[in-house]
C-alpha cells in the first residue's frame, strides 16, 4: 500500500482543495522514504493550484512520528539528512500559502503530533487515541521549529503542559485544550476537514498568504539560519540517548 496519496476535490463547486493521506498500514511513521514522498506530494499540490490542503491520517493512526526501529541504525550523516527533511516538511506545510487543515483520525505522538500542530486548524477523531508531544520525555528537547509550531498553536496554559511537560492526553482532552476545532466520528473526520478546507479556500490567496507571511517568516528566517547547527547538536544527543545496542522503543515513539 503506498503510504502517501494525494487526491483533488472540489465540493459543491467550490475551490479545489487537496488531500494529502498517509497510510501505511502501521503508526505511519516517519523515515527516509515516507519523508520524500510527503515532500513530493507536496510539490504536486503545489502546482496543482489547490486553494487549501488537509492532511489525514488513517483509521486509528495519523502519525506515531519519526521511526525510532530505523533511526538509530542510520549512520550519523543520515540521522542528521532525517531530521533536516522532516523539519523542512513540518516547515513547509506551516509555511503553506494556502489553508491547512488537520484530519486527526487517530493517534498522534511526537513528530505526528507535530505535524498536526503545523497545519491551520485541527480536526480529530472522538477515538480513545493520543495527542501529545513526547521529546522531554524520553529525554530530548523539542527542536525550535517544533515550538515555532506549538507556539503558534497552543494557548499558553496547553503550550507549557503539552510541549514543555510532554503530556499525554486522550484526543477529547486535547480539545478540551484548544488543540482541535471539533471532534466527530471516526468515519466522519476527514469529511468534516474537508468541508471546513472548502470553506477557508474562498479566502482570498494573495491576501492570505501576504499576512501569514507577515505573521511567521522573521521567526522562520531565525530558526531556518541556525537548523544545520541545531541538527548536529540534536543527533549527538539522540545518539548518547538511543545507542544502537540499545534500541528497544517501539515504532514512531519519536523524537519528532
Amino acid at each position: 500500500m503506498a503510504s502517501v496519496t494525494v487526491e483533488y476535490t472540489t465540493p459543491e463547486g467550490t475551490p479545489t482543495v487537496a488531500v494529502l493521506r498517509l497510510d501505511d498500514g502501521k503508526a505511519n511513521a516517519f523515515n527516509p522514504a515516507s519523508l520524500a514522498a510527503i515532500s513530493a506530494a507536496l510539490d504536486e499540490i503545489d502546482a496543482s493550484g489547490a486553494h487549501a490542503l488537509v492532511i489525514a491520517g488513517r483509521a486509528g493512526f495519523f502519525s506515531g512520528g519519526l521511526d525510532l526501529k530505523a533511526l538509530p541504525h542510520l549512520p550519523t550523516v543520515e540521522k542528521r539528512a532525517v531530521l533536516s527533511l522532516f523539519g523542512e516538511v513540518l516547515l513547509r506545510v506551516f509555511t503553506s500559502r494556502v489553508p491547512t487543515v488537520a484530519a486527526v483520525t487517530g493517534h498522534a505522538i511526537a513528530g505526528g503530533a507535530l505535524l498536526a500542530l503545523a497545519t491551520d486548524v485541527r480536526f480529530g477523531a472522538d477515538l480513545p487515541a493520543r495527542f501529545g508531544v513526547t521529546e522531554v520525555a524520553i529525554g530530548l528537547p523539542v527542536p525550535s521549529f517544533g515550538l515555532l509550531l506549538a507556539r503558534a498553536a497552543l494557548a499558553p496554559p496547553a503550550l507549557v503542559e503539552i510541549a514543555l511537560h510532554a503530556r499525554v492526553l486522550t484526543l477529547r482532552e486535547a480539545h478540551g485544550r484548544g488543540v482541535f476545532y471539533g471532534l466527530y466520528p471516526e468515519d466522519a473526520v476527514v469529511d468534516a476537514a474537508t468541508a471546513y478546507a472548502s470553506d477557508l479556500a474562498r479566502l482570498h490567496g494573495p491576501a492570505y498568504a501576504t499576512t501569514k507571511g507577515l505573521l511567521w517568516d522573521a521567526e522562520l528566517a531565525r530558526i531556518r539560519g541556525g537548523l544545520a547547527d541545531e541538527v548536529v547538536r540534536f543527533i549527538e544527543l539522540f545518539e548518547s540517548r538511543f545507542p544502537v545496542a540499545a534500541v528497544v522503543a517501539p515504532e514512531g515513539s519519536g523524537p519528532g
